[in-house]
C-alpha cells in the first residue's frame, strides 16, 4: 500500500474555516494546534477539532486528549503513547494517520487526521447497507488489517464506532489505544488489557480474558460485515459457530448475499481462533468475489432473528438480581469435537425458509424505555418477531433494566408490559452491610437479602453463588451483567466491577474499564465512588507512604468529591474527612 502524500506548505497567519468553531478556553496547550469543539468522548479519552496552522490554509486535524484520571496511571499512558508510536509508522490509505504526539500540561495529546465522513455506526443506524458498499468497506478494513498484522499489532477493539470515513467515503480504521504488540513489548502490560474492548464485538476467547491473537480481530470483522448486509448482529446463540447446522442457520439470513461471501463470514465466526482465516485471506476472497451490476443487494432491514435459549419466562417489573436465568453463557459450552460448518467445506447456501412471526406489542414504563429482542432494537410500538424463545433486555437512563427469556407463541398478536424501577443510591446501612459481607468469609442469602441496592446484592451473589459451587448459574448471571451493558445499561458496569474487586479480594484500579467511566461521567455516583475506592485501595497497598501531594491522591480525592456532589455526600464526607481529603 503506497504512503499517503502529506506534502507540508508552511505559513505564519491564515483564516479559520467558516464552520471551525473556535473561542473556546482550553487548558491543554499544543503548539501550532488550536483546538476546537469537542467531537466524540468516552471513558478512555475526548477528542476534540482542531486547526493546524503549520498549514495554509490550516489543516483541519482531530486531537485525541487521555482522560485525566488515567493519564495518572503509568500502564494507560504508556498505552496511550504506544497508540502513538504504532499508529505513526503506519502508511496505509485505511489506517488512521497520527501526524504528532506529546503532553501538555499533564494530558497526553494525539494530532491525527481529521475525518469528515462520519462513523459506520452512523450509517447502520439506517438499515443494512447495499451489498456492492459492505463489500467495498468490508475489503478496504480487511486490508487495513492485514497491514497491521503483518506488523505485529492485533487491534483488539474492531467495530462499527472505530470505522470512520473521508469526505470522499473512503473507510479508515481508528483507536489502537488497546492493541496488542505481538512481541515482548507488552510483558509488563497487565492481563487486563486482553478483556478491553467492545462486548457486542469482541471474540469469544477475548471475552474470556484468554490471550488473544490476529484472529480476534477477523471474528469482529467477519461479525461486522453480517451487521452491515442484515443491519443487526447475528442472534446470540449463532454469534459463535460451532457446527453445520448453526453455519446454514446463519446463512439462512443472508440469502441475497453470493454463496462465497456467506462461507467467508461463517469461518470467521467459528469458536476455534486457528480455524478462522487471516485478515489478508479474506481480503483475497472477498475481491475475488464478483456480484452482478445489477443485483439489489440488502436493501431492507432483517427481521429480528431467532434465539436458541431453552427456556422462556414472561417480562415483568424488576431489577438486576431479580433476573431468573436459563442456562450457562454460550462462550463457556465446550466440545471436544472440532467445528467445521457446512459453509467452510464449499457446501451450497441453503434456500431461506419460511419463518412464522407475529405481531408484538410492548408497553413499556418508562415510555423512553429501549427494547432490545435478540439483539436488534425494536423500532416503534409493533413488531413482528420470531416465534420462539427470545432473549430480551430492556434499558432506560436512570434505571435498573432488566434482560430475561421471553416466549413467543404461534397464532395471534401478543402484548407484554414491561416497568423498570429507577435507580438509587444505597444508603448508609446498605454501604456497611455491603462491606462486610464482601470481606467476609463466607456469606447466606439471608443477609444477601438484607441489602436493598439491587447492584450490591447481584455482586453479593455472584460471590454467594462461587461459594456454593454453582458455576454455571454463576456464569448465567454474569451473561445478564454483559447483556445490560452490552446496551448500556447504567448500573450494570457497577455490577460487574464489584463482583470481579470480590473475587479479587480487593478493589483494584486495573479493573476500572472504560464502561464504568462512562457510568460515572454520566452521573452515577456509585459509579464514581467505587472508581474512587480502587484509587483508595491502590494507594493503601503501596509499599512506600502516600504524600497528599502525589497525582494519585488528588486523583482520589477528586473523584470522591465528586460523588458526593453526584449526591451521595453522606457515605463520602467520611471518607474525605479520615483520609485528609479536605484538608
Amino acid at each position: 500500500m503506497p504512503p499517503r502524500n502529506d506534502t507540508e506548505i508552511r505559513h505564519t497567519a491564515s483564516p479559520l474555516p467558516e464552520d471551525f468553531a473556535s473561542g473556546t478556553v482550553h487548558s491543554v496547550v499544543i503548539p501550532g494546534i488550536e483546538l476546537g469543539a469537542i467531537v466524540g468522548e468516552g471513558g478512555m479519552a475526548r477528542v476534540h477539532e482542531g486547526l493546524d496552522r503549520g498549514f495554509s490554509p490550516p489543516r483541519r486535524v482531530a486531537v485525541k486528549l487521555m482522560s485525566p484520571l488515567l493519564s495518572m496511571d503509568p500502564e494507560f499512558r504508556a498505552r496511550f503513547e504506544r497508540e502513538a508510536s504504532i499508529v505513526a509508522d503506519f502508511r496505509h490509505d485505511n489506517v488512521v494517520h497520527v501526524y504528532a504526539s506529546g503532553e501538555s500540561e499533564g494530558e497526553k495529546y494525539l494530532v491525527m487526521e481529521y475525518l469528515a465522513g462520519g462513523t459506520l455506526v452512523d450509517r447502520l443506524d439506517a438499515g443494512p447497507l447495499p451489498l456492492a458498499e459492505a463489500m467495498r468497506i468490508a475489503g478496504q478494513l480487511s486490508d487495513a488489517l492485514a497491514y497491521s498484522h503483518a506488523r505485529g499489532i492485533v487491534h483488539r477493539d474492531f467495530k462499527p464506532g472505530n470505522v470512520l470515513f473521508t469526505a470522499d467515503d473512503k473507510p479508515v480504521l481508528s483507536d489502537f489505544g488497546v492493541a496488542k504488540v505481538t512481541t515482548s513489548l507488552e510483558a509488563g502490560m497487565t492481563q487486563h488489557a486482553a478483556i478491553i474492548g467492545a462486548p457486542r464485538y469482541m471474540a469469544p476467547e477475548q471475552e474470556r480474558g484468554e490471550p488473544v491473537t490476529d484472529r480476534a480481530d477477523v471474528y469482529s470483522w467477519g461479525l461486522t460485515l453480517y451487521e452491515m448486509l442484515t443491519g443487526e448482529q447475528p442472534r446470540v446463540a449463532l454469534r459463535v459457530l460451532r457446527s453445520e447446522a448453526e453455519a446454514a442457520e446463519l446463512a439462512r439470513h443472508i440469502p441475497q448475499a453470493p454463496p462465497q461471501l456467506v462461507r467467508l463470514i461463517a469461518r470467521c465466526l467459528v469458536l476455534d481462533p486457528g480455524s478462522r482465516p487471516s485478515a489478508a485471506e479474506c481480503a483475497r476472497e472477498i475481491g475475488a468475489i464478483t456480484i452482478s451490476r445489477d443485483s439489489p443487494g440488502l436493501q431492507s432491514r432483517a427481521s429480528i432473528l431467532s434465539s436458541g435459549r431453552p427456556l422462556g419466562l414472561i417480562i415483568g417489573a424488576g431489577a438486576l438480581l431479580a433476573l431468573v436465568v436459563s442456562g450457562a453463557w454460550f462462550y463457556y459450552r465446550g466440545s471436544d469435537d472440532p467445528v467445521v460448518p457446512a459453509l467452510v467445506v464449499g457446501q451450497p447456501v441453503p434456500d431461506a425458509s419460511v419463518v412464522s412471526t407475529v405481531p408484538l406489542t410492548v408497553q413499556r414504563n418508562p415510555a423512553s424505555a429501549s427494547v432490545f429482542v435478540d439483539g436488534v432494537r425494536l423500532d416503534g410500538i409493533n413488531d413482528d418477531v420470531e416465534v420462539g424463545v427470545r432473549r430480551v433486555v430492556v434499558i432506560a437512563p436512570a434505571y435498573y433494566g432488566v434482560a430475561r427469556d421471553l416466549a413467543i407463541e404461534e397464532g395471534r398478536p401478543q402484548e407484554f408490559s414491561i416497568s423498570l424501577s429507577p435507580i438509587f443510591l444505597p444508603d448508609l446501612e446498605d454501604h456497611e452491610r455491603f462491606f462486610n459481607l464482601a470481606d467476609a468469609a463466607t456469606i447466606f442469602p439471608e443477609e444477601i437479602d438484607q441489602v436493598s441496592e439491587p447492584t450490591l446484592r447481584t455482586a453479593l451473589r455472584t460471590k454467594w453463588l462461587r461459594q456454593q459451587g454453582e458455576f454455571e448459574q454463576l456464569e448465567s448471571l454474569g451473561q445478564e451483567i454483559s447483556d445490560l451493558s452490552r446496551f448500556g445499561d447504567q448500573r450494570a458496569p457497577v455490577a460487574r466491577f464489584l463482583a470481579d474487586s470480590i473475587s479479587a479480594g480487593r478493589f483494584r484500579r486495573d479493573l476500572v474499564g472504560s464502561a464504568l467511566l462512562n457510568s460515572s461521567e454520566a452521573g452515577d455516583a456509585l459509579a464514581t465512588f467505587v472508581i474512587a475506592v480502587a484509587l483508595r485501595d491502590e494507594l493503601r497497598g503501596g509499599d512506600s507512604p502516600v504524600s497528599r501531594d502525589s497525582p494519585d491522591f488528588r486523583a482520589y480525592c477528586e473523584k470522591m468529591a465528586l460523588a458526593g456532589t453526584q449526591g451521595w455526600s453522606d457515605v463520602t464526607t467520611p471518607y474525605l474527612h479520615r483520609d485528609g481529603c479536605d484538608g
